[in-house]
């Protein structure tokens, strides 16, 4: 098991997985977004006059942020390439997984440093294994959100995964916090006060103030965004120096 932790905290993979993730999940999802908007059904249906015979449950919009699951970018009804969201997905939740235990080990207080940073070693070292378990909770969520997309939610698995993906990121980004705001680690403490933003924004989601949970999912997401990709570039720098 320790040689499996040692593994999973390398520095060298934990900067491959950054740099990889980076590359793959924004620009994916940004040319998810433009071509579910432009050549989504609206653009591709009227080829297939057998199929508007039978609409069923199509919804012929265009896609759009204020109407649209983040989901519907995984759906043949929405998109003709639900593959690039369903392979973002998948590639993302394997690939944060060894940064989140490279956090985690650098998070953990030492026996030497223990007391200036925390006067229970227990019980700072439980706090850091939630943090963690929550926030790979979250790659796992993401990974199995993309294996069942909404094309493929058997037993609607897409739904409790996407529960998992913002309940895992939303908890874990919450204890992550209080470790930035209440400890000296790495990473500057006003980093902690954003990324409060990705709880907030699901509390919202949850109460829903607005009456409309597509935008709010969307916001969930980007509050996430605002904090894993400045703390994914401070890990790198951290992780290069070792």
């Amino acid at each position: 098991m320790d040689n499996l932790y040692e593994k999973l905290t390398d520095p060298r993979l934990t900067k491959f997985c950054i740099i990889i993730t980076m590359l793959i999940f924004l620009p994916g999802l940004i040319i998810a977004i433009i071509i579910a908007h432009f050549l989504g059904p609206a653009a591709y249906i009227p080829l297939l006059p057998s199929v508007l015979n039978n609409p069923g449950s199509i919804r012929w919009g265009r896609y759009g942020l204020m109407q649209n699951w983040i989901s519907d970018l995984g759906s043949f009804r929405f998109t003709p390439t639900p593959f690039i969201l369903d392979c973002m997905l998948m590639s993302a939740g394997c690939l944060m997984i060894p940064v989140f235990f490279y956090l985690h080990k650098k998070f953990l207080p030492t026996p030497s440093k223990i007391s200036s940073i925390d006067g229970d070693t227990k019980a700072a070292r439980e706090f850091g294994f939630v943090t963690t378990l929550f926030l790979v909770l979250g790659a796992i969520g993401a990974f199995g959100a993309g294996l069942f997309s909404e094309d493929r939610s058997y037993f609607g698995l897409h739904g409790v995964f996407s529960l998992i993906v913002f309940g895992g990121f939303a908890v874990g980004g919450l204890c992550a916090a209080l470790v930035i705001v209440l400890k000296d680690t790495f990473i500057p403490k006003f980093f902690g006060i954003i990324i409060l933003c990705s709880p907030v924004a699901t509390l919202l989601f949850v109460i829903n103030p607005f009456n409309n949970l597509y935008i709010l999912e969307w916001i969930m997401m980007f509050a996430i965004f605002a904090w894993i990709i400045p703390i994914a570039v401070i890990v790198y720098k951290e992780a290069k120096e070792e």
